[in-house]
């Protein structure tokens, strides 16, 4: 394990064993645990695993914690489920992949939903458009496919982001009468 302090507090039931409350500088959040009122505030240290690699929080996983058994006055935030392996890596691609894509395509599910429930036609700008990140999709998932497991760390959908991105600039030319702004690609936008 490596122990990392975090910029957090937490507020720290005797009563419940456990954080009720986080906060940093600028927000402070309920963690779903009871509330006893008998809290006070102590600094948060992170247990992550040997294996742990920045700027992939998702595959921590769920976390719990746990006064630290050396220093009372502070709580250590363990990962029991964190899993950095190529698999994980792999899974975590494709679920970037997919994301992006479902995010990419809510935009124009309006024209799809009009056409089942009405019948009205869907534009040919927003078929092409669906299509285009359908095909980056594929695109994407063959790149991913070829790459070995030390490259899948700093994978990042770019054909579907590209396909994303050109898709708001074709609805937006087109004129479409409903075209929205496409929300930020994850991962890829700064999202």
């Amino acid at each position: 394990m490596i122990f990392e302090p975090t910029k957090f507090e937490g507020l720290w039931s005797d009563i419940e064993q456990d954080v009720v409350t986080i906060r940093s500088e600028l927000n402070e959040w309920a963690t779903g645990a009871s509330d006893a009122g008998d809290g006070r505030w102590l600094p948060i240290t992170d247990a992550l695993p040997e294996d742990h690699w920045r700027g992939h929080p998702a595959l921590l996983g769920p976390y719990h914690f746990e006064l630290d058994g050396n220093d009372p006055n502070v709580v250590i935030r363990f990962f029991p489920d964190a899993d950095f392996s190529p698999a994980a890596f792999l899974h975590y691609a494709e679920d970037r992949i997919r994301a992006a894509a479902r995010q990419g395509l809510s935009s124009t599910d309006w024209a799809v939903l009009d056409n089942v429930e009405t019948g009205a036609p869907i534009p040919q700008a927003i078929v092409e458009t669906r299509q285009a990140i359908r095909d980056a999709v594929d695109q994407d998932f063959a790149i991913l496919d070829a790459s070995s497991p030390s490259e899948r760390p700093d994978f990042t959908p770019t054909m579907v982001a590209g396909a994303v991105q050109a898709a708001r600039k074709r609805l937006l030319a087109k004129g479409s009468r409903r075209a929205v702004a496409l929300p930020p690609t994850p991962g890829v936008d700064g999202a």
